[in-house]
């Protein structure tokens, strides 16, 4: 053993005197049986770290007779594919010989995860005599090359070299973990954004074949043709994000010719400003559900922006008369605090926008939100904003000692409804015999109403007081047993909605009780009320003048001492 060692140590030196690499023994005897090398064994975990992208393999045998054949399999004895391996022949030449392998990074991890087996073909005569690695010329996928930089903002760079093989990201693989997210959990590659490689010396009509294991993306994604210099990119839908995170990504040169030269992840959901008081947290296009959830970069850039009664906007292409759009969170399941959860958007292209308030904000925060687009709808997702909400002087709004039970922004003719879960048994909870419902409002001209409906039975509660005055900014309504009983049905579909007539589109902003009805005046009556400071923290909670740290004054942050 000692003699071994001191030979293949003086191997090194006199090939380094020569200036020229000396190969690495892996593994040398005399086996006429399978030769494996399994992940956790030493023999796995001595080639895995002296092996990479562009070395060269190479398999010593003796005896070999007539068509005996050497395959590439993996420990669970699956063949690996050619368009991993490269190789183009698994039959030996009779008697001694070398076969060789040059080794791609696809190659490579498919083995850390999946291990090698060397294994020969029934009735073979040969014997595997020695493995060694030869160091190769030429920069292949994962080799550490000068052409390799860091990453420019916005755009991920996966692999970059020469190579004239398929590539292969395998789930596990350090490319695979370059392009899904690195080890820390961010998360580089999400829905709606854009893969692009780059390519030279496509032979004309080269198809390449994307494939998620060996499965074609969807649509167009799946086989484009290539010829000359040049790049693609396609963006990842949601289901195409599933199926390459669970199999991996395959770049398959299907027909033709050419050489990859680099691979990216092109970020959609870049965040900055816009026009003003715009915040965009994505774009790109997406023709499926897009999704902020917790874990998330599309996540963090939109609750890292978004407070109470701020407006989330999303612009989107291409839809169908009578297309909706539902508003989940993680589990499915509709955000209660979003309403109406379940619109319908205007055909063609367009936008739509809704007002947050803390309690969405919380809700979102908590367990996201996805945009969910029913499987029946045609549009695409092309970008979502914030717009983030500036007090006005001229609104009246809440004062102290007020019971704020809801704050944000919606259309009288949609109506704001306290109907399910919590907003609705804390909406109950706060009623009180002889106190009064408070709703703000905005934007209010001649012949509008607002009208508070039960939701079991649909009638009005307030038939005697539906009237509301042209510039009226709040309405008072004193609440009696009847109206609690009305409301608080107890059982089935109860609950209270507050709405105006359908061509009413005033702003209904919050919903309060008091224990003394407001002013129901006009803006001029209300003047001096109208324009006092107001005060909130970051989450859109009302606070005290002296409150420390950072709030919102007027609309603007203020740093109080």
């Amino acid at each position: 053993m000692l003699m071994k060692k001191f030979t293949l140590t003086l191997t090194f030196l006199l090939s380094a005197i020569a200036g020229v690499a000396a190969d690495v023994v892996i593994w040398e005897g005399s086996l006429a049986g399978n030769l494996d090398f399994k992940v956790g064994e030493d023999l796995h975990t001595t080639l895995i770290s002296n092996v990479k992208a562009g070395d060269v393999l190479n398999v010593s045998y003796s005896g070999a007779g007539e068509e005996n054949k050497l395959w590439l399999q993996n420990s669970d004895w699956d063949t690996y594919d050619n368009s991993v391996t490269g190789v183009t022949t698994d039959i030996l030449t009779v008697g001694n010989g070398v076969y060789t392998i040059n080794m791609s990074q696809a190659f490579i991890d498919g083995i850390k995860v999946n291990g090698l087996k060397l294994r020969r073909s029934s009735g073979a005569t040969y014997s595997f005599t020695k493995v060694t690695v030869s160091e190769g010329q030429n920069p292949q996928p994962g080799d550490d090359n000068p052409q390799q930089g860091d990453d420019t903002p916005g755009i991920i760079t996966v692999w970059e070299g020469n190579q004239s093989e398929s590539i292969y990201l395998t789930p596990g693989s350090d490319l695979y973990n370059k392009m899904i997210g690195d080890a820390s959990g961010q998360a580089n590659l999400t829905a709606g954004d854009k893969i692009k490689f780059y390519y030279t010396n496509a032979e004309e009509g080269t198809e390449i074949w994307l494939q998620a294991n060996w499965d074609g993306l969807s649509g167009e994604n799946s086989m484009p043709t290539i010829s000359g210099d040049g790049e693609h990119e396609f963006y990842v839908n949601e289901a195409d994000l599933a199926m390459i995170k669970e199999n991996g990504l395959r770049f398959r040169i299907g027909k033709g010719s050419c050489t990859f030269t680099k691979i990216e992840v092109v970020k959609a959901n870049q965040v900055g400003p816009t026009t003003e008081g715009e915040i965009t947290v994505w774009e790109g296009e997406l023709a499926g559900n897009l999704r902020f959830m917790p874990g998330d970069a599309n996540y963090d850039k939109l609750t890292a922006n978004l407070g109470a009664m701020d407006v989330i906007k999303f612009y989107y292409t291409g839809a169908a008369e009578g297309d909706q759009v539902w508003f989940q969170n993680i589990d499915w399941s509709n955000l209660v605090n979003i309403d109406p959860s379940t619109p319908t958007i205007a055909a063609g292209d367009g936008s739509y926008e809704f007002s947050v308030n803390d309690k969405a904000v919380a809700e979102i925060i908590e367990k996201g939100i996805m945009l969910r687009r029913p499987s029946t709808a045609s549009y695409t997702f092309t970008k979502v904003v914030v717009i983030k909400y500036v007090p006005d002087a001229s609104i009246l709004v809440p004062g102290e000692g007020e019971n704020v039970l809801w704050s944000g922004s919606v259309k009288a003719n949609s109506g704001k409804a306290f109907r399910y879960g919590d907003e609705r048994a804390n909406f109950i909870a706060a009623l009180a015999v002889g106190k009064y419902l408070n709703v703000y409002m905005s934007n209010v001209v001649e012949g509008n109403q607002i009208y508070f409906k039960d939701v079991t039975t649909w009638d009005w509660i307030n038939a005697d007081q539906l009237n509301l005055k042209p510039g009226q900014q709040v309405y008072s309504y004193q609440i009696t047993q009847e109206m609690i009983d009305r409301i608080n049905v107890g059982t089935g579909d109860y609950g209270l909605l507050i709405q105006g007539k359908s061509e009413d589109t005033y702003e209904i902003r919050f919903v309060t009780i008091s224990d003394n009805p407001i002013s129901a005046g006009m803006a001029s009556v209300i003047s001096s009320k109208a324009i006092r400071h107001s005060y909130f923290d970051l989450q859109g909670r009302r606070v005290s003048p002296t409150a420390k740290g950072l709030i919102i004054k007027d609309g603007k942050k203020i740093l109080n001492k």
